[in-house]
C-alpha cells in the first residue's frame, strides 16, 4: 500500500499507465487529510485480520485438492493476494493451480462469474464464498450470490438444495449465509434474461450487437457528476 501511494504521488502513471499504479485522488488533485488516508490504511489492516481469523481461511489452508472446486487466482502461476497473506507457500501445495470454468449458459447466452472459493463438504454439499469489504451493515443483494449457484447447479450439476451461499464481508466481520433452491435458481435466470433484454433494447441492430452513441446521453447532474471517476474524459470542463 505505501509503495503504490508513493508511485501514485509522483505520478509516473500518467506517463506509463500499464505498469505504474495510480490513484483517483491524485489525479484529480482531490484534498484528502493525512488522518482519512489513516482511517482507509486501518480498514484494510482491520480487513486482512478478519480474513485471516475466519473460518474460511483455515478451511482453505487445510482443504484436501480433491475437493476444492474454486480458488481464485493461479496459485503457482502468478503474484496474487493467497501468495502475498501467506508465509509459507507449501501450505498451498494441496490446492489446485488453474482456475475453474467461469461461465456458463442461460438461453443460449453466456455469462461470466469469477467466483472467490468454493469447496465440496463431506455431507456432499458445498460452500460458495463471496468476500466483502464494504462498510454496509445491511445483508448484501442476494443477486450475485443466486448467480454463483446457478453457476454451481449447471457446472458441477450439484442438487439446489445442497448449494450454500455465503457473503463474508472481511471489513465488518460479518457473513452472511443462504441456501440456494429451484425457486432462486428460476428468479435468477430470469433477472438474467430480463437485464439482456434491457441492454438489447438499446441496441440498433441485435444481429450484430449495434449501439448508436446518441442514444446514451450524458448525465446532466452535476452534483453526481463531480464524484464520477471518469469525469476527465466526460466533463472535461469540471476539472479545468
Amino acid at each position: 500500500m505505501q509503495e503504490q501511494f508513493k508511485t501514485s504521488l509522483s505520478g509516473d502513471y500518467k506517463s506509463d499507465p500499464k505498469d505504474n499504479f495510480g490513484l483517483l485522488e491524485h489525479e484529480y488533485d482531490e484534498e484528502i487529510s493525512d488522518k482519512t488516508w489513516q482511517l482507509l490504511r486501518d480498514d484494510v489492516i482491520r480487513a486482512i485480520d478478519n480474513f485471516r481469523g475466519s473460518e474460511f481461511w483455515k478451511k482453505a489452508k487445510t482443504l484436501p485438492q480433491e475437493d476444492c472446486l474454486a480458488l481464485e487466482g493461479d496459485l503457482k502461476g502468478s503474484d496474487n493476494i493467497w501468495k502475498s497473506i501467506s508465509p509459507d507457500l507449501t501450505t498451498w501445495n494441496n490446492l489446485p493451480s488453474a482456475p475453474a470454468a467461469d461461465s456458463f449458459s442461460v438461453d443460449g447466452i453466456k455469462v461470466w462469474v469469477k467466483i472467490d472459493f468454493a469447496y465440496r463438504k463431506q455431507d456432499g454439499s458445498i460452500s460458495l464464498i463471496d468476500w466483502k469489504s464494504g462498510n454496509s451493515k445491511e445483508e448484501p443483494d442476494p443477486t450475485q450470490l443466486n448467480i454463483y449457484g446457478y453457476y454451481a447447479s449447471e457446472v458441477w450439476d450439484i442438487p439446489e438444495e445442497k448449494i450454500n451461499l455465503t457473503a463474508y464481508n472481511v471489513n465488518q466481520g460479518e457473513q452472511y449465509d443462504r441456501t440456494f433452491s429451484e425457486e432462486g435458481k428460476q428468479e435468477t435466470e430470469e433477472k438474467i434474461l430480463n437485464s439482456v433484454e434491457n441492454m438489447k433494447e438499446m441496441l440498433v441492430n441485435r444481429e450484430e450487437n449495434e449501439a448508436e452513441e446518441e442514444d446514451f446521453p450524458k448525465e446532466e447532474n452535476y452534483s453526481f457528476c463531480r464524484h464520477c471517476r471518469y469525469r476527465q474524459v466526460c466533463k472535461p470542463e469540471l476539472v479545468e
